[in-house]
């Protein structure tokens, strides 16, 4: 699992250029939704970080 997160935390920097501080941030308070997204939903790493980018635009 923490490998996932951090190739997740990786993306995010990366392909969505997101800062890592607010990245940090992101984890920490959807920890419960990636980890339900990994394990129930059996998603990739991409397509969590476009669930996370999909929740935080239309925040």
């Amino acid at each position: 699992m923490e490998l996932k997160i951090q190739k997740l935390q990786q993306r995010l920097v990366k392909y969505y250029f997101i800062a890592q501080e607010n990245v940090c941030i992101i984890i920490d308070e959807e920890y419960d939704f990636i980890e339900n997204c990994f394990t129930d939903a059996n998603m990739n790493v991409e397509d969590v970080a476009k669930a996370l980018i999909d929740i935080y635009m239309v925040a």
